[in-house]
């Protein structure tokens, strides 16, 4: 590797990100393993950890896969998944490194982190998990559970439900049903501020839920808009067939919500305090 040389392993490994650090960490590397480890990869975590370029992960997938150590590697699918669904409720790396380590059996520590890196490359994906394919759904604490939580009657249908609508594909965020108001609940999640065009399209969504998914004895579907800025949460209800223009400036969909409906949802500033602890537990 040492007579390779860096610029020509740069040129190697250009297709991958940040190739410049990477191809200096790994000529620094092969030069320290000469020296000093007889050109042999130690199996100490000290010693690994203190090799350029080799962090907690890298050191942990080497001794976990390479010699099977039972110790389990967090990258950032393990993160996202272990603190999604529950196994830990940690907000960095290390911490929950330790969490797992003591939670998950010795026995399945060889395996551990093969399972969540794929459970969270396939199933539990960073936007669209697919939680109603989800094999650990009935024992996941994912945030569509916290819509349970918030008030009585909430059954849960389906995430990305899939609408197919003049041959047109079509996939709602959240849906679910409410049992006490008899209507459907169709959930918008949004990373960003609300936009007027959110109106327009949860509006359609509406239309196209009771047309399809609608019994004629249901009472007409009920949207949410869940909207997250950079520093917090704003969540608003909004009915179809509005005929107040909604603008970015004149946020006030809720007003078009009747009085008996209002009182069997969770209020606005329940669930923004809510989603509020799920956008800190991401951080």
């Amino acid at each position: 590797m040492l007579s390779f040389g860096q610029n020509e392993l740069k040129k190697c490994i250009s297709s991958i990100g940040l190739y410049n650090s990477k191809a200096k960490n790994i000529i620094g590397l092969s030069k320290i393993l000469i020296e000093q480890y007889n050109s042999k990869v130690p199996t100490d975590f000290d010693d690994l950890v203190s090799l350029p370029g080799v962090g907690r992960k890298s050191a942990n997938v080497f001794l976990n896969s390479g010699l099977g150590v039972p110790t389990l590697a967090v990258d950032t699918h393990v993160f996202r998944v272990s603190n999604r669904v529950g196994l830990v409720k940690e907000k960095d790396v290390f911490k929950t490194e330790q969490s797992l380590l003591n939670v998950v059996p010795k026995k399945y520590l060889l395996y551990a982190h093969h399972w969540l890196v794929l459970h969270g490359r396939y199933v539990c994906k960073a936007q669209k998990p697919s939680c109603e394919t989800c094999i650990i759904h009935d024992l996941c604490e994912f945030e569509c559970k916290r819509f349970l939580e918030l008030g009585e009657g909430f059954a849960f249908v389906g995430r990305q439900f899939h609408l197919d609508v003049g041959d047109e594909d079509f996939y709602i965020d959240l849906l679910f049903y409410h049992l006490k108001l008899r209507c459907f609940i169709v959930i918008e999640l949004k990373d960003n501020k609300f936009k007027p065009e959110y109106a327009g399209k949860m509006n359609f969504y509406l239309s196209a839920v009771d047309n399809l998914l609608k019994h004629s004895t249901d009472q007409p579907s009920i949207g949410l808009i869940l909207c997250k800025s950079k520093n917090n949460v704003l969540a608003e209800y909004t009915l179809r067939d509005m005929t107040k223009p909604i603008g970015l400036a004149e946020y006030r969909i809720t007003e078009n919500l009747p009085e008996n409906i209002k009182t069997a949802l969770p209020t606005i500033e329940e669930l923004e305090a809510e989603l509020s602890k799920i956008s800190d537990e991401e951080k």
